[in-house]
């Protein structure tokens, strides 16, 4: 083991690790507020001989599930640095998360839009952060790269 390495492992991981380690925590964080928002809808008690209740059913499933996806992703292959994790996560934000939020924003009605809103806002805050932190811990270091 060089000096270097002895180094790193008694100081704990590299930074651009940390910056990884952090960005992943952040979106696992982000992704359990999606998982309460399931909790959320639920909590209506969805009338399920109708159909709008079937489908805010179905919808909070659906929103639990890819949170949950989002979680086990981020803490297992986004930790470990594995490239693909990162797209997966960025691309359901860009195809989810973004859209829900102008949805909501456009049509839920102004005495909801707060409590509907900020969460939302808060946790794209927290998942693009996330994402950020674990793009700026996969770039090579500048003496890496031009060695």
């Amino acid at each position: 083991m060089t000096q270097n390495q002895q180094y790193q492992s008694a100081n704990g991981p590299p930074a651009r690790q940390r910056l990884t380690n952090l960005g992943s925590t952040l979106i696992a964080v982000g992704s359990v507020g999606l998982a309460m928002a399931s909790l959320a809808i639920l909590g209506g008690n969805p009338s399920l001989p109708s159909s709008d209740g079937r489908h805010l059913l179905a919808g909070a499933l659906a929103n639990f599930a890819l949170s949950i996806v989002l979680l086990v992703v981020s803490v297992i292959p986004l930790r470990r640095g594995e490239r693909w994790a990162f797209w997966v996560i960025a691309v359901v934000w860009l195809i989810y998360g973004i859209p829900i939020l102008v949805v909501d924003a456009i049509y839920v009605p102004s005495d909801n839009l707060t409590m509907t809103l900020v969460p939302q806002v808060i946790g794209n805050i927290i998942l693009l952060a996330g994402l950020v932190l674990v793009r700026l811990g996969s770039q090579p270091s500048r003496a890496t790269a031009s060695s």
